[in-house]
Order: C-alpha cells, then sequence, then structure tokens
C-alpha cells in the first residue's frame, strides 16, 4: 500500500503556535504604549493651567476626574506590562497559554473601556460618558484583536464590547424604555452603536480567519519544501520542487523506467595529492556548481555525489516523458562545460568520464524517521556505473547503452564499441560512443 509524502503536523502546529505567540506580543506592545501615552497626557492636563489651556477644565471645572484616568492607566500599563513579560516567556520557552486564558484576558481587556465609561459617568455624569470619545476605545480593541489570529477571540471581543455598553446605557438610560428621551439620554443610540460592536467584531473575525488560513497554507507550503529539500538535497532545481509540491508526488517505493548518469573526474587522486584541502573543494564547488546547473535545466535530479563525482537521475521523481533524450543533452552540455572551463583557465585542465543507461528501477524513500533520502536502487543503476568505468578503457567521454543508443540514435552520432561482459551480467553489453 503507498503512502504519501509524509507530514509533521506537531512541528507545523508548533510553528504556527510561534506565529501567534509572536502576533499576540505585537498587540499588547501596541495596548501599552497607547495607555502610556494616554496617561502621559493626562498627567500633562493636570499640571496645565486651567484656564487658557486646559480645555477639559474649562468645560467641566473641577468635575473631571484626571487623578482617577491617571490611576487607571497605571493599572492598564501594569497589567499590559504583566501579560507582555508573560507572552515573551512564552516564545522563549517555547510554551503555549491554555485558550481559556486568552478569552480571559479578552474579556478584562475589553473591560477597561467599560471602566473608563463607569469613571467617567460617575464624575461627568452618564450622557457625557457614553456619547463621548471614549466609547472608540471599544472599537480599538476590537480592531487589534485581529492580531490574536482566532475568529472566535474576536467576536468575543465584539461580544463583550457590545454587552457592557448596552448594559451601562440600560441602567443609566433605564427610564428612556418608557419615557420619550432626548438623543444624549437615550437607551436606543445605544443599542445601535452595541451592534455596530458586535459586527465590527464578526468583521475583525473575519479578517483575523482569512490571515490565520493563509499562515497555516504557507506554514505547509514551507514544510513540504523543506521536507523535498531534505529529500533530494539543496541542488535539486525550484522547477523539480514545484512540480513535486503541485502534483503531491508519492514517495514511497516504486518502479519506474529512468535513465541514470554518472559522472567521474579522471585522474582526481592524484589531482588531489598535489593540493591543499581548500583547494580540492574550491575545484570541486567551480566545477559542480556549472554541472548542478547543466542537469537542473534538462530536468534531471543530482541524486548523489560521490566524492570526484555524481550520479544524477532523469525520470524520477517527476518524468516529462523526454528522460532519455534530456540526458544525452545534459552529457553533451556537461562535456562543452568542462571543455569551456579549461580553456577559460577556470580550472585545471579536466577530463571527465559519463555513463547513461536507461531501464526500470525502484525509487522510494529510504532510510528513518529522523533521515530520510530518496534512493534509486536496481540493475539500472549498477550498469551505469559500470559503463562509466569503461571511459578509461576506451578514452571516451561519453559512453551509452543500447536502450539510450535506440532512443538518442536519429538525435546524436554515435559509435558503435565492442560489446562487453560486464559483472553481474550474463550476456555482452552492447555500448556506442558519443562522439
Amino acid at each position: 500500500m503507498k503512502q504519501r509524502f509524509p507530514r509533521r503536523p506537531r512541528e507545523a502546529t508548533d510553528g504556527l503556535q510561534f506565529e501567534i505567540l509572536k502576533s499576540e506580543r505585537l498587540r499588547i506592545a501596541v495596548l501599552l504604549g497607547t495607555f502610556a501615552l494616554l496617561t502621559l497626557v493626562n498627567m500633562v492636563l493636570v499640571f496645565l493651567p486651567p484656564t487658557g489651556f486646559n480645555p477639559y477644565q474649562m468645560l467641566f471645572g473641577d468635575r473631571f476626574p484626571f487623578q482617577a484616568f491617571t490611576l487607571f492607566g497605571v493599572f492598564a500599563m501594569a497589567y499590559e506590562g504583566v501579560l507582555l513579560a508573560l507572552v515573551h516567556l512564552a516564545i522563549s520557552r517555547g510554551l503555549h497559554p491554555p485558550e481559556k486564558m486568552r478569552f480571559g484576558n479578552a474579556f478584562g481587556e475589553t473591560s477597561l473601556v467599560t471602566t473608563v465609561l463607569v469613571i467617567a459617568s460617575y464624575s461627568l455624569g452618564p450622557e457625557v460618558a457614553l456619547n463621548s470619545p471614549a466609547v472608540f476605545m471599544y472599537y480599538f480593541f476590537i480592531i487589534l484583536s485581529t492580531l490574536r489570529l482566532r475568529f472566535s477571540l474576536s467576536l468575543f471581543t465584539g461580544a463583550v464590547a457590545a454587552l457592557e455598553y448596552f448594559a451601562l446605557s440600560a441602567w443609566y438610560f433605564r427610564e428612556s424604555f418608557s419615557v420619550p428621551s432626548e438623543f444624549a439620554v437615550s437607551v436606543y443610540p445605544c443599542a445601535g452603536r452595541a451592534l455596530a460592536m458586535l459586527a465590527s467584531g464578526g468583521i475583525a473575525g473575519f479578517v483575523a480567519h482569512q490571515i490565520m488560513g493563509r499562515l497555516m497554507s504557507s506554514q505547509r507550503l514551507m514544510d513540504e519544501r523543506a521536507r523535498v529539500v531534505s529529500l533530494f538535497g539543496q541542488y535539486v532545481s525550484p522547477a523539480v520542487v514545484e512540480k513535486l509540491l503541485s502534483r503531491n508526488t508519492e514517495f514511497s517505493g516504486e518502479e519506474r523506467f529512468i535513465t541514470v548518469m554518472f559522472f567521474d573526474i579522471r585522474g582526481f587522486t592524484r589531482f588531489a595529492e598535489r593540493r591543499r584541502p581548500q583547494e580540492v573543494i574550491e575545484y570541486l564547488n567551480t566545477l559542480f556548481s556549472r554541472l548542478i546547473t547543466v542537469v537542473n535545466a534538462h530536468h534531471g535530479i543530482i541524486n548523489k555525489f560521490l566524492g570526484d563525482g555524481f550520479m544524477a537521475v532523469f525520470g524520477a521523481p517527476v518524468s516529462g516523458g523526454m528522460d532519455v533524450q534530456n540526458a544525452v543533452a545534459a552529457a553533451c552540455e556537461i562535456a562543452r562545460t568542462v571543455q569551456d572551463l579549461n580553456a577559460q583557465g577556470i580550472i585545471p585542465h579536466t577530463r571527465v568520464g559519463m555513463g547513461l543507461h536507461a531501464g526500470q528501477a525502484v525509487t522510494g524513500n529510504v532510510g528513518s524517521e529522523e533521515r530520510k533520502e530518496y534512493t534509486i536502487i536496481g540493475d539500472t543503476v549498477n550498469l551505469a556505473s559500470r559503463v562509466e568505468q569503461l571511459n578509461k578503457k576506451h578514452r571516451s567521454t561519453v559512453l551509452v547503452t543500447e536502450p539510450v543508443y535506440h532512443v538518442a540514435r536519429d538525435l546524436y552520432d554515435f559509435k558503435p564499441l565492442p560489446a562487453v561482459r560486464v559483472k553481474g551480467r550474463r550476456t555482452p553489453v552492447k555500448i556506442y560512443r558519443l562522439a
């Protein structure tokens, strides 16, 4: 039974929780800064001369509760400061606060606005307080609730704001239920504002839900991409990665028709003996970086690096239907690239050999849960490796087997060579030299 490419929902969930906590930290920091600014403004107004400079004292005289608002601001800053410290601690230690705490915090923060309205109603009268700009602080909390990235929390914030504001207006303006009242002391406009708060909570929740959905999609895509790269190596081309992601390809054991290329640097052992390790690594990186680009451009992947060579595969894990032709084209371009690098003096004079064979092979993930590798197993791989080694005997650059020759013979010039006996094969193998 085939298994789909494994997912790690636990890691994805941890990543999302971490992003939620960072968003929560930002929201709390904004609130802390807002309360600090309002408290500072309130304290400045306390010390302004009452005549001509302090509009609130000009309007309300000594009734304006500067001291009460200052104490409230200090309390609100302390509350948000503690929350900020706790969230920062949770992020640093990888902890996930319980959902009940998040709802309790939403209730407590939204109730801060209600507390302001109660203080203002006691000092200035409910007709002033419940129609003052302070009411818009509810919307400020509702808007910031989108940073909680939960629809339910945003809707809950809007519902708490609506219920508490309506409850205050119903208490203070309870006579307006039975007696016609002026707009400023009527409960009905307040009921309209409460409904607007509830609707705002729903809209904020919708926005938070959309942001969270996109965040989850991005997290899944990044997780899938990281797993593909971990299986096929960082040298796999972006185009192949995109194909694997879009096709939701299965990587459990399966048999595929593939073309295998083995590449080897001639005389590398002698070269490495006469060079410093840094020079050897720099040489290999310079050469392989160019050749990886060639393989990727012809829709292949480098499956393994073999010290002074590599094994490239065309037709797995995805096939474009022209795998043999792509492999031969890649071999030709690799040969030209090495010649160009030699001619330009970018690398020391280098000779290479390549062997190509096409056939059935078993492909799939091999390893443990901690470390898996996409592996290709079968006689096709073994024969391609042994054909590559024959380049030394024939002083050739590219040798191919009969299955490759039959597909590409009309596109390239091949020279037949005497059939050879290969270890593990009873019958001689026909090989062809790419001219």
